[in-house]
């Protein structure tokens, strides 16, 4: 388990899964995250030895957003508000978020220990400033939105 979840939860808990009929889907204004996201899903991917084309990264990405594929994700661009950073929800949201994305990986055939990490890593729904490591909320400083995850 990584240990992001054993400093705040312990080893014994239990990581929260979505229940059935949760809507994890991530909502993007444009195309440019999931594409800037996919090719960081890719790096990760490659330094861990699993050698996956950019297109199913492109493809994983999308699930971890809550959709089919790439093409259903596009086709729900600009429809829907932006879904907030994970700096921006609540503990048990971030939770939910992060073991779907690792369900998502560990689905494909990515090691349970691989998937923690390379969601850790990538932060598909979270910002890029090193500073929002983790989904841990500031209290104050720059939003998620000063460092280009929209």
């Amino acid at each position: 388990m990584n240990s992001l979840w054993t400093e705040h939860f312990g080893s014994e808990a239990t990581p929260p899964r979505a229940a059935r009929g949760d809507d994890l889907r991530f909502h993007c204004e444009s195309r440019e995250r999931p594409k800037r996201k996919g090719k960081l899903l890719k790096k990760a991917l490659d330094a861990r030895g699993y050698g996956v084309p950019l297109s199913k990264c492109h493809d994983l990405m999308a699930r971890m957003y809550g959709f089919r594929n790439l093409n259903d994700l596009y086709d729900h661009v600009g429809l829907f508000r932006r879904s907030p950073s994970d700096e921006d929800v609540d503990q048990a949201a971030f939770e939910r978020r992060f073991w779907w994305q690792v369900d998502k990986l560990t689905e494909f055939g990515v090691s349970a220990a691989d998937a923690e990490d390379v969601v850790d890593g990538v932060r598909p729904t979270g910002g890029a400033h090193p500073s929002h490591a983790h989904g841990i909320r500031l209290a104050s400083g720059p939003s998620a939105a000063d460092f280009g995850t929209r």
